[in-house]
């Protein structure tokens, strides 16, 4: 397998897809091994428990964002000691990143265990779904440090230049949960999903340890953490993970806004949530697979239809913040994202729920901050790239 790309000498659309293309696919399959646990609880425990999952899901995407953004900020600091051949410093950052994210994720983990209750009820969780999203939620969180170091190992191997065994991680793990998911929801119930999670996540882990260890693309010695890396790993990963998390914090707000209109809207946004790379067209039939609630595929079938044109916006929003991003200006797509998550999407969205426009004002308060994310995307885009051009 060649670890390194070389965008210098090699031919760079070869080097964008050898890139992009692994990335992609682990995507795509994090994506399959996400709606795993919602076919098979909606199938086989009903829309309640499925209202469940989706009452939970706004703790464990800001977990997840955490630690792909804390992880990320690892990458950019190993991946220019890899880079600059610097042995000594690849390895002080690997032993103390790998400590530190140990740390850090079993912190989060027991403060998340304590606190549960008081943020579900903070989240607006209804009382129907309560009790089985807080049993989810305290399997699902033993498996946290997992999936952190599941990020911060991806990390690691995008740093030596491999993006493609973490396709093949993701892969295993997705095989895992689907297989595991129904005999574990059969023995015990709505828990069972998560368990089955859980054990997917540390299998998925340990085969990653052991491609780690039959590589040995570094070696890691307790010795050779170095308290100074602290501050810039933190420095790196903090904004990183902020971003990461800021999609995951608006869901969350609009999470606790659709649970006021029961367990049927619940159910229904959890549904989008797995569905928006989906046709507007089915989405009503398609939302049965999930669940079989009229109620809920009727919700479904408004919310494609108000939102749908937002996400051809939304991939006009994505490539400009990309160009950004790639010019050496972060702070300018973080903004923007700021801009239409924090303070366009959630202010409006309560604005028109509290006016009594019901879960189409929360929908059409979606689609507005789409289209005000386009055009504040296209002129940052736009700005930079007039400025590049300027430029001797």
């Amino acid at each position: 397998m060649k670890n390194e790309i070389d965008f210098i000498s090699d031919d760079t659309k070869k080097c964008l897809l050898m890139v992009a293309l692994p990335m992609m696919a682990a995507m795509f399959l994090n994506m399959a091994y996400n709606l795993v646990d919602s076919l098979w609880i909606g199938n086989l425990m009903g829309e309640t428990a499925y209202a469940a999952l989706t009452s939970s899901t706004p703790i464990i995407l800001i977990l997840n964002s955490i630690a792909m953004g804390a992880t990320n900020g690892v990458s950019i600091l190993l991946s220019r000691a890899v880079g600059a051949g610097d042995r000594e410093n690849t390895e002080s950052l690997v032993a103390t990143s790998l400590v530190v994210s140990a740390v850090f994720s079993v912190g989060i983990t027991v403060l998340l265990e304590l606190f549960l209750r008081p943020l579900l009820i903070l989240l607006q969780t209804p009382g129907e779904t309560f009790q089985m999203a807080c049993e989810y939620l305290e399997i699902y969180l033993l498996g946290y440090l997992a999936v952190y170091l599941y990020c911060y190992f991806t990390a690691v191997l995008r740093s030596f230049g491999n993006t493609v065994f973490q396709v093949v991680a993701m892969l295993v793990c997705t095989i895992l949960n689907a297989v595991l998911d129904p005999l574990f929801i059969h023995w015990m119930g709505f828990r069972g999903a998560a368990a089955a999670t859980l054990l997917s996540q540390m299998l998925c882990l340990i085969f990653m340890l052991g491609y780690l260890w039959k590589k040995r693309l570094f070696e890691f010695h307790i010795t050779a953490f170095r308290i100074r890396w602290i501050g810039l790993l933190f420095a790196k990963g903090i904004p990183a993970a902020f971003q990461q998390s800021i999609p995951a914090v608006s869901t969350s707000f609009l999470t606790s806004l659709v649970s006021g209109y029961g367990v049927s809207a619940i159910a229904a946004y959890g549904i989008t949530g797995k569905m928006e790379t989906v046709l507007v067209i089915f989405a009503r039939q398609i939302s049965g697979l999930f669940v079989d609630s009229r109620a809920a595929a009727e919700i479904v079938r408004m919310y494609f239809l108000i939102v749908g044109a937002g996400y051809i916006l939304n991939t006009v929003t994505n490539c400009f913040l990309g160009a950004v991003n790639g010019m050496g200006k972060p702070a300018k797509s973080l903004l923007c994202m700021v801009l239409y998550y924090l303070l366009i999407r959630m202010p409006l969205a309560a604005m028109f729920s509290a006016l009594g426009l019901g879960l189409n004002g929360i929908w059409t308060a979606v689609l507005i901050s789409h289209i005000v994310a386009a055009v504040a995307a296209a002129l940052a885009g736009n700005h930079e790239l007039g400025r590049s051009d300027c430029m001797p």
